[in-house]
């Protein structure tokens, strides 16, 4: 789980990437991003259901007190992200709790639908390059979801430490990234939103994708044209306001490699709308030299025409940059990662502790969340943290 919650995209960007912020199409009507049932229409927003006693109590229900609060780890605009452990747990395995405030997104359908989409895919996951969820409830005023810690940090962090990355260790990260995207896009979910920042490295090396706030699903044949994700890592189809699948995350894994390459994103510029002229253009250049074999790859990703550009997991691994990689021993973790990361564990800034705590029972229910009564409140146990630490 990423250092940035929610829809946090503006603040704590790269001073050098700017604009680096999610598009999010509220206008039209053909751009929804719903994630309800065939039939009759899933409601994002419930009343909160009548619960009798016996059972919020139960001990089948998860709740805050059941986990020990260890360290804030991230901030964002919704909410924050916690490292912690369940308290009966004697593995005493670290979790990232992402905390998000019910004030935060109860005044928009859209953004529920968001976190409802998150909490699906989360929960579905069973690959090891893709994040996996182990925990999701809510209270009154607070949302949480719980994934396993990745120690690693974000592969951006990494990308920056180095200034950008040799072909051998890139392609490393390639590989596992690209059978993370393989496992999804078989499922027909797009994640939508694949840039470094979502890409985890464990205590081992091996990657894991997350954030999937802006995922699509139910694309394994259908197509969506909802302008949303960071634009820097879009296709030129969604500026044009064209329909697409899964295609889109192929663009972005173009993007992504050309990062690890050449330390920088292939699109820049603070104009955001000759940032998108540059993207529909496909204009970009390498100042660093690499091999025919990767500029290749990245060339033929990022190919403004979809009819030529590679867009499958298929065409991606039967390039001939990555003719070394052992696909199965790659897919059971036999691949040696390029370095192994010391522990990231960045606390929040005190500049950006957080105000008093809205703890105004909102009155509804997001769906996939077991209800539990408020307790404390993650802001009071962010208190006593800083007390304890003081």
């Amino acid at each position: 789980m990423g250092a940035r919650v929610g829809r946090n995209l503006c603040t704590s960007l790269r001073k050098d990437r700017r604009p680096c912020q999610r598009l999010e199409d509220e206008g039209s009507p053909n751009t929804t991003c719903r994630e309800a049932s065939r039939g009759g229409q899933e409601q994002a927003f419930e009343r909160l259901p009548a619960f009798k006693k016996g059972n919020v109590n139960s001990p089948q229900r998860i709740r805050e007190a059941d986990f020990e609060f260890l360290q804030c780890i991230g901030k964002g605009t919704f909410g924050r992200v916690y490292l912690v452990r369940k308290r009966d747990d004697t593995s005493q395995r670290l979790l990232a709790m992402k905390v998000l405030r019910k004030s935060r997104i109860g005044d928009s359908r859209r953004r529920a639908e968001y976190i409802i989409t998150e909490r699906k895919v989360l929960r579905s996951a069973n690959h090891p390059f893709v994040a996996r969820l182990r925990y999701a409830f809510q209270s009154a005023s607070w949302l949480y979801l719980l994934t396993d810690f990745f120690g690693g940090g974000e592969l951006l962090e990494h990308i920056r430490r180095s200034g950008r990355f040799s072909e051998a260790q890139a392609r490393f990260f390639v590989a596992e990234v690209a059978l993370g995207l393989e496992y999804l896009h078989d499922r027909g979910i797009c994640h939508r939103d694949l840039k470094p920042e979502n890409v985890l490295l464990d205590l081992e090396g091996h990657v894991r994708l997350t954030d999937f706030g802006l995922a699509k699903m139910g694309l394994r044949t259908a197509l969506t044209s909802t302008m949303c994700g960071t634009p820097e890592y879009l296709p030129p189809e969604v500026f044009r306001r064209q329909s697409y699948a899964c295609e889109l995350d192929w663009w972005s894994f173009g993007v992504l490699i050309f990062e690890m390459l050449e330390g920088r994103p292939p699109f820049r510029d603070p104009n955001e709308s000759r940032l998108f002229q540059m993207i529909m253009d496909g204009h970009f250049r390498f100042e660093h030299v690499h091999s025919t074999e990767a500029t290749s790859l990245v060339r033929q990703l990022l190919t403004p025409d979809l009819a030529t550009r590679l867009k499958s997991a298929a065409s991606v691994k039967a390039s001939p940059w990555l003719t070394s990689i052992d696909w199965e021993s790659a897919l059971n973790l036999g691949l040696q990662p390029p370095f192994r990361p010391s522990a990231s564990m960045r606390c929040c800034s005190p500049r950006l502790r957080p105000s008093s705590p809205d703890v105004t029972s909102l009155g509804f229910h997001i769906q996939g969340f077991t209800y539990v009564p408020e307790t404390r409140g993650p802001m009071v146990v962010e208190k006593a943290l800083r007390k304890a630490t003081a």
